[in-house]
C-alpha cells in the first residue's frame, strides 16, 4: 500500500513538472509585437522654406504603433537608435521639388510623410534707400529721378541695393516714368514687376496758395518762378477783404485810387478758369504807390510773391527771345477764340480773361488777356503798364498807359 502511494505521488510530481515545462515552452514561443504604422505626432518647428535654406527637423516627433496596441513616441534626436531615417536628411539644402520629408522605419520599410513648403527665392519687400537728388518740382517740369536708390529684400532675408540706372535690368519700373511732364503728381510708385512689390517716393509739384485757400500751379521759366494761373484771391495775405464791385454805375465812379475787384460778366464761375479782375490799386493793395516805378510789391499776391514790374515782364519775354511769336509760346493750348490758341512752350498757360473798362463794361472773354504790372506811367500817375495777349496776334504787347480804374488779371512772380 505504501509502495502504491509512493508511486502515485511520484507520478503526480512528474506530471506537474511536465505541465510546467509545457507552460514555459508556450511562453517562450509567443511572437513579439510588430510595428504596424508610423504617425507624425508633432511637426518640426520649421516647415516653411525658401530654396537654398537648410532643412531643420528640430521638434519632429513620431509615434510608433505596434500590432499589440502599444505605442511609443520617438523624438527626432532618437531616430537613429530606433532605426528611423529621413529623406531628405536633416541639414540638407532644400530644393523647389521637395514637398515632403519621408520618414522610414528601415527594418520594416514602413513610412510616413511630413509635408513642407518651399518657395522660389523672390523679392518680398522694397524700400527707398536714397531719395532722388530733388523731390521738389515745378508744374510741367520734367521728372528727374537721378540719385534714387532702393533696397530689395528677398524672402530668404538677403538684400540688394539698386540704383535708378539699374532699374530696367532688375525689372523695376516707376510711375510716373522718368522725364514725365509733371502736373499734379504727389508720389512716384516704384514697382518690382515680377512680384508687384512696391515702394513709394513722395514728391512735390510746385504750387502755392492764397489766404482764401485757392491753390495755384507754379512754373519756373529761366530764373523766374511764375504762377501758371491768374490770381483769384478775394482777400489780401493779411486777411483784409478786397472790395467786390458788380454794379456798372458804381464801377464807373471808381477812381485810380479805389480798391475793387470783379469777375468777368459778374459771374464768379469765371474765376475757376480766368481768375478775378482787379483795379491797379487793388492789385497793388494801395491807393497810389509811394515811389515811382516800384518793384517787388506784394500787393494782392500771397506771401512770398509779388506783382511783377514791367521790367520783370520784359525779362520773361526776353528769355523767350522771339518778339514776333512770344505770345503764342505763352498762350494756353486751348480756351482762345477762333484758333487763337498757343503752343504753351513754357507752361505759362496764359488764358484770355478779358478786362473791365473803367466805365463798367466788360470786354469779350476768350479774345484777349490783360495783366497788370506794378509799374506806373512815367508821366501820368493815373496810368500804369500792362501786358496783353490776343487771339489774333502772336506777340506780347506792352501798353504803358491804361487807366488804373480799369480791371485786369494778375499774375504773381515769386520773390
Amino acid at each position: 500500500m505504501k509502495t502504491k502511494t509512493r508511486i502515485l505521488a511520484i507520478g503526480l510530481l512528474l506530471l506537474s513538472g511536465m505541465v510546467a515545462i509545457i507552460s514555459s515552452c508556450s511562453k517562450d514561443d509567443a511572437e513579439p509585437a510588430e510595428l504596424s504604422n508610423l504617425i507624425v505626432k508633432t511637426a518640426p518647428l520649421k516647415t516653411n522654406y525658401v530654396v537654398g535654406d537648410v532643412l531643420d527637423l528640430t521638434g519632429l516627433v513620431i509615434t510608433l504603433n505596434m500590432n499589440d496596441g502599444t505605442t511609443k513616441d520617438v523624438a527626432f534626436s532618437g531616430f537613429i537608435n530606433e532605426g528611423i531615417t529621413c529623406s531628405p536628411a536633416n541639414e540638407s539644402v532644400v530644393e523647389i521639388a521637395t514637398t515632403n520629408i519621408q520618414i522610414t522605419h528601415t527594418t520594416t520599410g514602413i513610412k510616413v510623410n511630413q509635408s513642407i513648403s518651399i518657395e522660389e527665392v523672390m523679392v518680398s519687400k522694397m524700400t527707398v534707400k536714397t531719395e532722388p537728388l530733388t523731390t521738389d518740382f515745378y508744374f510741367n517740369e520734367l521728372l528727374d529721378i537721378s540719385g534714387l536708390e532702393v533696397t530689395i529684400t528677398m524672402n530668404n532675408g538677403e538684400t540688394e541695393d539698386i540704383a535708378f540706372s539699374d532699374f530696367t535690368s532688375k525689372g523695376i519700373s516707376c510711375s510716373p516714368a522718368n522725364e514725365t511732364t509733371l502736373d499734379s503728381q504727389t508720389e512716384i510708385t516704384i514697382t518690382h514687376t515680377a512680384t508687384s512689390t512696391r515702394a513709394i517716393q513722395l514728391i512735390e509739384v510746385g504750387t502755392t496758395s492764397d489766404y482764401d485757400g485757392n491753390t495755384y500751379n507754379i512754373v519756373k521759366i529761366a530764373d523766374q518762378v511764375w504762377m501758371a494761373e491768374n490770381l483769384r484771391a478775394t482777400h489780401y495775405a493779411d486777411g483784409s477783404e478786397i472790395t467786390l464791385v458788380e454794379d456798372n454805375t458804381t464801377w464807373s465812379n471808381l477812381t485810380e485810387t479805389d480798391i475793387a475787384y470783379c469777375y468777368h460778366d459778374n459771374n464768379s464761375a469765371n474765376a475757376d478758369t480766368y481768375g478775378a479782375l482787379y483795379t491797379w490799386s487793388a492789385a497793388m493793395n494801395s491807393a497810389i504807390s509811394s515811389e515811382t516805378n516800384p518793384s517787388n510789391v506784394q500787393g494782392a499776391c500771397p506771401d512770398g510773391w509779388h506783382l511783377p514790374s514791367d521790367s520783370e515782364w520784359t525779362e520773361l519775354t526776353d528769355y523767350i527771345a522771339d518778339e514776333t511769336n512770344a505770345g503764342t509760346k505763352l498762350k494756353s493750348t486751348n480756351g482762345w477764340y477762333s484758333d487763337g490758341n498757343g503752343t504753351d512752350n513754357y507752361s505759362f498757360a496764359a488764358l484770355p480773361g478779358s478786362f473791365r473798362y473803367y466805365y463798367g463794361v466788360f470786354g469779350r472773354i476768350t479774345e484777349e488777356g490783360y495783366w497788370w504790372s506794378c509799374t506806373e506811367n512815367e508821366s501820368e500817375v493815373s496810368l500804369a503798364y500792362i501786358r496783353s495777349l490776343g487771339y489774333n496776334h502772336p506777340s506780347v504787347k506792352q501798353i504803358p498807359s491804361l487807366p488804373k480804374n480799369d480791371a485786369f488779371s494778375v499774375r504773381c512772380v515769386r520773390n
